[in-house]
């Protein structure tokens, strides 16, 4: 398709050229010229469109990269965790506590990185299985973490970039929410409508109910250069997967 149009705006450049130099010579316009210009296969909105394709088309070096965080997987792990809790009647669908941790890491360079971390853990089983996805969300080691979610980043002068992640399990969901920044307002905008697509895209061709569940509640939204990466599981929806076996 793009063949097509690059082959179409050639002809039409050469046609227009050829035009506007004989106006500006005084020459008479040849009618087969005219009829050329105003009969071409020209699509002013597809053209735009395609434009518009390539320029907000992130890298999919860039989503590929996100994915490799494996959030299914990891989900996955955990709700395997929670089901083996279950069986020991470590674990009760109907708990009323909340159970969060999370973690927010600054890179200035590509040997610098400052983190903190949020512990809000009640004393429970389920805190256990909490704090390995946390880990299995390759947020133990936030360098790595850095290198998924910034490919070609951190470079010494580029300014700070932040990532964070937060997890909180309740009695009504389990929340998983990523964050983290891009060079502009427009690549943050971009990645996340690809990154929603793919989303989108990983749902539907999958017959996994886990994958399905998953990336049918995850969404990506932007504001400014931040990209917000959110998974929203309801309990309902993990507890239903408890009858299966989860693949890890």
């Amino acid at each position: 398709m793009s063949n097509r149009k690059n082959y179409n705006s050639i002809v039409f450049l050469t046609t227009l050229s050829v035009y506007l130099g004989l106006v500006l010579v005084g020459g008479a316009v040849p009618q087969v010229l005219a009829q050329a210009a105003m009969t071409r296969d020209f699509d002013i909105k597809n053209e735009i469109e395609f434009k518009d394709d390539l320029d907000n088309k992130p890298d999919n070096e860039e989503i590929d990269s996100f994915l490799e965080i494996n959030l299914d997987k990891a989900i996955a792990s955990f709700i395997e965790d929670l089901r083996g809790l279950k069986q020991k009647g470590k674990y009760k669908s109907n708990f009323k506590k909340t159970f969060s941790t999370g973690c927010a890491h600054s890179y200035c360079s590509i040997d610098e990185a400052a983190a903190s971390s949020i512990d809000k853990y009640q004393d429970s089983k389920i805190s256990d299985a909490l704090s390995k996805l946390h880990e299995k969300l390759d947020i133990a080691n936030g360098q790595d973490l850095g290198k998924i979610l910034f490919v070609g980043f951190p470079k010494e002068n580029s300014g700070c970039k932040e990532i964070g992640l937060k997890l909180n399990f309740s009695q009504k969901e389990l929340e998983i929410a990523f964050s983290f920044t891009k060079e502009a307002t427009d690549k943050a905008f971009a990645f996340t409508a690809n990154l929603n697509r793919k989303f989108k895209n990983k749902s539907d061709e999958t017959n996994d109910l886990l994958i399905k569940r998953v990336y049918e509640n995850t969404k990506a939204a932007s504001e400014n250069n931040q990209v917000f990466v959110v998974t929203r599981l309801p309990r309902a929806s993990i507890d239903e997967l408890f009858a299966r076996k989860v693949a890890n």
